[in-house]
């Protein structure tokens, strides 16, 4: 079964928070941009690490210590040679290994075929001064595809599917983008953990056209938490890379109490801020994780994914992306603030979105 819930267009507010920051590759006063980013990759990178780790203790691991282990348990009256016992165990533990390797080289080529396809992907904007949506369609030879931001459609989809292992639901977030009276319209759809992030997306990209919210300030969090601007400004950038690494350190120290004002606090007010005990190496486990996925080499394949870069943008959209006069910034019509405000009304009263829709569209 599937339900799907239209948001628009006239793109009303649901009442729901914003989310999805990680989509979003750049936000300034002119366009929002969704996608163009390779966040995710070191993640990818840090699951590499499970197929290389079954291949090596395939490949020496597991034969070097079965034979120890056999050579401990031998009976003294029985005579075995330790050499003869680990090439008889290595050959059968290589057959297995060799299996592990050829998947560790699917797995390896899969990412390396994702960081490619990322690199050839383009990025969809959504520019606030002229209220119009931009998406650039790589399979009609990059044909750029400007629709009017209260023509655009988007819906919120569950699926929910019963199989022989119990009940599973998919979650997606879809736009549709009209090109023209005589072309199809081109659909563009995102798989969600959750309707909540569905909404959220929708709600961040409406928010920003609608009422202009940007990215929160970083100095912000810096004086309520003593944040280093350094780490912010580098756990505010729109890519993964090398610099992750040490914004990740930085916060584990953090939640230590070895950066910051919790490095001078006694044991008690640890306690009382929530700081984790004070243990002879409070970071071991957070080493021993990067030691298994191989120190830095995650962020070593998203940095080499970001060096990739992307397509250049075509002329055309490079063009629509420059700012405006504000005398020419375009304006919303008087229907989208019509219902706007009806729809706001409705829901400040406890009645929810699609219900307040309803009673729009019942008017």
């Amino acid at each position: 079964m599937t339900e799907t819930l239209f948001v628009s267009p006239l793109p009303m507010p649901t009442g729901q928070p914003a989310l999805g920051r990680s989509s979003f590759s750049e936000r300034n006063d002119v366009y929002l941009e969704l996608g163009g980013t390779n966040k995710g990759t070191i993640e990818q990178g840090k699951q590499l690490a499970v197929p290389i780790w079954i291949t090596i203790a395939l490949a020496i691991f597991f034969p070097v210590g079965l034979t120890l282990l056999l050579m401990a348990f031998t009976p003294d009256h029985i005579t075995r040679d330790y050499w003869q016992a680990f090439k008889t165990i290595f050959n059968v533990s290589s057959l297995f290994a060799t299996v592990s390797s050829a998947l560790l080289a699917l797995v390896v080529y899969w990412l390396v075929s994702d960081i490619k396809a990322l690199a050839k992907q383009f990025p969809m904007r959504f520019n606030r001064q002229r209220r119009e949506a931009c998406y650039i369609d790589h399979k009609r030879d990059n044909k750029v595809v400007i629709v009017p931001w209260e023509q655009v459609v988007a819906w919120v989809s569950t699926t929910q599917m019963v199989t022989q292992y119990g009940a599973t639901r998919m979650h997606t977030f879809g736009l549709g983008l009209e090109q023209g009276k005589d072309e199809d319209i081109l659909f563009l759809q995102w798989a969600m953990p959750s309707d909540a992030h569905s909404l959220g997306m929708w709600e961040a990209i409406r928010s920003y056209m609608e009422d202009g919210i940007g990215q929160e300030q970083p100095d912000v969090y810096a004086r309520w938490f003593e944040l280093d601007q350094t780490i912010l400004d580098q756990q505010n950038l729109p890519y993964e890379g090398l610099h992750n690494f040490d914004v990740e350190k930085y916060f584990v120290r953090r939640r230590c109490g070895l950066e910051g004002s919790g490095s001078e606090l006694s044991d008690k007010e640890r306690e009382e801020m929530g700081f984790r005990a004070r243990t002879l190496w409070p970071l071991r486990w957070w080493y021993a994780r990067r030691v298994l996925t191989f120190w830095k080499l995650p962020y070593w394949i998203a940095e080499w994914s970001r060096r990739g870069g992307r397509p250049e943008l075509p002329e055309q959209m490079q063009k629509w992306s420059q700012p405006l006069p504000s005398e020419q910034w375009a304006k919303p019509s008087e229907a989208l603030k019509r219902a706007s405000q009806q729809v706001q009304a409705k829901m400040a009263k406890g009645t929810g979105f699609a219900e307040a829709c309803a009673a729009l569209r019942n008017n």
